[in-house]
């Protein structure tokens, strides 16, 4: 990893809430160096082509899942 992608996530985990990234605002977490080229308004308007579109057979199609999490049991706890 980055030394800018251990800062991000060492600011974004921090235990005080207060003094957590993005406490005062969103501004804090989008002008940090790892955001730096992204364009936050083309991003918004959703003008932005992702680089990878999975392949979606229907809403339970789970095939872009690797097995160890569609393997794993469903507990549900009513």
């Amino acid at each position: 990893m980055s030394d800018q992608c251990k800062n991000l996530i060492y600011a974004l985990l921090k235990k005080d809430p207060t003094k957590r990234m993005g406490a005062k605002d969103e501004n804090e977490i989008k002008n940090h160096p790892w955001f730096s080229d992204v364009n936050w308004d083309k991003l918004l308007k959703k003008q932005i082509v992702p680089d990878f579109i999975p392949t979606v057979g229907n809403e339970i199609d789970v095939t872009n899942f690797d097995e160890t999490f569609t393997k794993e049991c469903n507990y549900s706890f009513i």
